[in-house]
């Protein structure tokens, strides 16, 4: 995803971020993945972490970045070659790919995500309360 739709301060955030050392440079666990693409992961990561922007990017010559920025100044930078761990640059108050690898790590663990099957309370005010076995999420009023 990309382009003129993002709000102002994103847009101005991703210019600054896009090859911005991170206050944390690791290597990922999985290859690069487009997460607007992988719908369970994308489905999961709003879950746990609404509000994330995402682009991402693959080169002729196989690598792939995808980015990722949070409104709350989480931000992350996964850069490989397709199919290789990533080098992955994170800064801001939550490391947004480590959020990623762990559902992914989830996913192949158990072979899917808690989210679907979950049982969902709704409350009077709107709030969402979602819960599968020992996994629980709360999804606030919009």
């Amino acid at each position: 995803m990309g382009g003129l739709d993002y709000p102002r301060g994103l847009r101005e955030e991703f210019a600054v971020i896009r090859q911005a050392e991170g206050e944390q440079v690791s290597v990922g666990r999985y290859p690069v993945v487009n997460i607007v693409q992988a719908w369970e992961i994308w489905s999961m990561l709003g879950i746990i972490a609404p509000g994330i922007e995402h682009h991402y990017h693959q080169g002729d010559d196989g690598q792939c970045t995808a980015w990722m920025l949070h409104p709350d100044g989480s931000w992350s930078r996964a850069t490989g070659m397709d199919g290789d761990a990533p080098t992955v640059h994170q800064s801001g108050p939550r490391r947004l790919w480590d959020i990623v690898d762990d559902i992914r790590y989830r996913w192949l663990r158990e072979g899917s995500l808690p989210v679907y099957g979950a049982t969902v309370t709704i409350t009077p005010e709107g709030s969402c309360h979602l819960k599968r076995g020992r996994w629980r999420a709360t999804i606030p009023e919009a």
